[in-house]
């Protein structure tokens, strides 16, 4: 597994939510309805296949080793609910948390 140094995850503000990205899932979502989907790896068709009038979504196929698991990552992490003061952590007003 490679060493990861650094995790930067920002986080949208509250009420400032909606992006470009939701209509292109809106629009996968339909296409699925019309296409069936019996394996994970149909997906990819159904994005490419989802814009019925315009350019097909540009669809990059990824294998399995370029995902990671995190999960031994987050073990390390410590208990979030406050902060390195002992006060409790506001996750509404938080923008951004990096861990090093």
């Amino acid at each position: 597994m490679p060493v990861v140094a650094k995790i930067e995850h920002g986080f949208l503000e509250v009420g400032h939510t909606q992006n470009e990205n939701d209509s292109v899932h809106s629009v996968i979502a339909q296409a699925a309805k019309r296409i069936p989907v019996y394996t994970p790896g149909q997906w990819a068709t159904v994005a490419r296949e989802a814009r019925r009038n315009k350019r097909p979504y540009a669809v990059k196929e990824m294998p399995a080793q370029d995902f990671f698991d995190l999960k031994a990552i987050s073990k390390k992490i410590k208990n979030l609910d406050n902060d390195e003061d002992g006060e409790k952590v506001r996750w509404t007003k938080i923008r951004a948390i990096t861990f090093n």
